[in-house]
C-alpha cells in the first residue's frame, strides 16, 4: 500500500491524528459503551495532558519510525483503531487480568497469549530484517538490526542504573549530613553552619546523646523525598519503542505498524504514560 504523499509536516500531522489522537477517542467512546473495567478514572485535566503528551510522542516516532514516507491511512491508521478495540476486549478476559511481574503465576491462558503474541512479533522480526537486506544490503541490515538492540540494551541499563542509584545513594546518600557540637568559643560560627541549606535540606546540629534518634527521622525524611522504587514495565514502553522499527512501505510492515500502534495507545487510553519506577510499596497492576 502506498504511503499519502504529502509534505513532512502534513503527513506527521495525519499520522498523529489517525494512529494517536483518534483510537484514543475511540477507546473512550467504546469503554463508555461497553462498560470496560480495565479503564482507569481521569479527570478532563489529566485527559488533555494525555492528549497532548500523545501528540508529542507520536510526532517524536513520526520523524524518527520513517512514517512520514511510509505512513498509509488505508492500513496503518485503521489496524491502529482495530487493534485498540480488540485489545481492550482481550484484557476484559478474566485470564488476562496480570502483569509481567508476576508470569510464575499466570494460567494457561495468559501463557498461551503471551506466546502467541511472542511469535508474532519474531514472525515481523524476521520479516522486516529481510526486507531490510533486500534494500540495504547486509551491512545495512545489520545497522538496523544493531540500533533496535542497542536501544533496547541502552534503555534498560539506563532504567536498572537509575532505580540502583535512588535505591542505594541518589539524593539520600547525598543528604547526609552530620554536624558536630561546636565549643563555646565557637558558638556564632556553629549558628551559621546550622542554618545553611545543603540541597534543599535544612542542617540541623545535634550532640551525642540523640545522635540516634537524629539519624532515625533524618533516614524517615529522606524515604519520603526520595523512597526506594522498582520496576515496572508497560505495555505502552515496550510497544512504543517497537513502533519506531516497522517502517517499511510494504503492507506487512504497515500492518505491523498498526498492531503495535494500536496497543501503545490502549497503554495511554485505559492507564495514562505510567512511570516504569514504581515506589515499592505501590501495588502494581
Amino acid at each position: 500500500m502506498s504511503p499519502i504523499t504529502f509534505d513532512p509536516t502534513t503527513t506527521t500531522a495525519f499520522f498523529i491524528l489517525f494512529t494517536s489522537l483518534t483510537p484514543y477517542l475511540l477507546y473512550h467512546l467504546a469503554s463508555h459503551h461497553f462498560n470496560w473495567t480495565d479503564n482507569r478514572a481521569k479527570s478532563p485535566v489529566v485527559h488533555a495532558q494525555d492528549l497532548c503528551k500523545l501528540a508529542g510522542f507520536g510526532a517524536g516516532i513520526s520523524l524518527v519510525g520513517g512514517y512520514v514516507e511510509t505512513f498509509s491511512p488505508m492500513v496503518t491508521a485503521i489496524m491502529a483503531h482495530i487493534t485498540i478495540v480488540l485489545y481492550a476486549f482481550l484484557c476484559e478476559w478474566e485470564p488476562m487480568r496480570t502483569d509481567l511481574s508476576r508470569w510464575r503465576s499466570w494460567p494457561w491462558q495468559m501463557w498461551t497469549v503471551f506466546l502467541a503474541a511472542l511469535t508474532l512479533i519474531v514472525l515481523f522480526t524476521l520479516y522486516h530484517i529481510a526486507v531490510a537486506i533486500e534494500r540495504w544490503g547486509f551491512i545495512g541490515a545489520c545497522l538496523y538490526l544493531g540500533t533496535f538492540v542497542c536501544s533496547i540494551v541502552g534503555v534498560g541499563m539506563g532504567t536498572v542504573g537509575v532505580a540502583r542509584w535512588q535505591n542505594h545513594g541518589g539524593l539520600r546518600g547525598a543528604g547526609r549530613v552530620k554536624i558536630e557540637v561546636m565549643e563555646d568559643g565557637d558558638t556564632e560560627e556553629a549558628e551559621e553552619e546550622e542554618s545553611r541549606p545543603i540541597r534543599g535540606a535544612t542542617m540541623r546540629r545535634y550532640s551525642g546523646l540523640d545522635n540516634t534518634a537524629s539519624e532515625e527521622n533524618q533516614e524517615t525524611e529522606r524515604k519520603s523525598r526520595c523512597p526506594d522504587v522498582k520496576i515496572h514495565v508497560h505495555h505502552w514502553q515496550i510497544f512504543g519503542l517497537l513502533a519506531l522499527f516497522t517502517r517499511f512501505d510494504t503492507w506487512p510492515s504497515q500492518l505491523a505498524a498498526g498492531i503495535v500502534l494500536g496497543c501503545y495507545v490502549h497503554g495511554i487510553a485505559a492507564y495514562g504514560y505510567d512511570s516504569i519506577w514504581i515506589p515499592e510499596e505501590v501495588q502494581e497492576r
